[in-house]
């Protein structure tokens, strides 16, 4: 499986320095916005992580073949 280096990608510069035009008000907002999509991102990540686990749970339990023969062979031995 394929890495990804966060570490290598760089954003581009900005082709103005806007940030430095807000209203205190406006950075205030700016910030909240931005713990508000870094919580998003972390709820977001956990409810895929529960719906993959519910799907598992929900598929039906099917056995491998090793399994079967060992069940197979347990079985055999406690009729006998």
């Amino acid at each position: 499986m394929t890495t990804i280096d966060d570490t290598s990608w760089r954003p581009p510069a900005a082709k103005c320095a806007w940030r430095k035009f807000l209203t205190a008000e406006e950075k205030r907002i700016l910030d909240k916005a931005a713990a508000a999509k870094a919580l998003w991102l972390t709820l977001n990540v956990n409810r895929a992580a529960i719906i993959n686990r519910a799907i598992q749970r929900a598929k039906p339990r099917t056995l491998s073949p090793r399994e079967k023969r060992r069940r197979r062979a347990v079985a055999h031995t406690e009729g006998e």
